[in-house]
């Protein structure tokens, strides 16, 4: 299952963390929910990587610069999809 971001809200978050001196400079997230399939394994951790992107792209537009953007992975993937 792919979870909707409320995008909106995660960005406000940062700016408010920014009123404590917190500066967001990452974002990362974990495929999960993935059947043990080749098919659901890929799906999953490249529906996350489209997200993280997109997320991170609507960061910039906000004017909150981002060192880095990490998605996470099962090991899974490796062993079930020989990569």
């Amino acid at each position: 299952m792919v979870s909707e971001l409320d995008e909106e809200a995660l960005i406000t978050a940062a700016r408010k963390a920014s009123r404590f001196h917190i500066k967001v400079t990452g974002i990362y997230a974990h495929e999960m929910g993935a059947e043990a399939t080749d098919k659901s394994f890929r799906f999953h951790a490249y529906k996350t990587l489209e997200i993280m992107s997109n997320l991170a792209i609507k960061f910039k537009n906000a004017g909150i610069e981002l060192n880095d953007v990490s998605v996470g992975a099962s090991l899974n993937i490796a062993i079930h999809a020989n990569i």
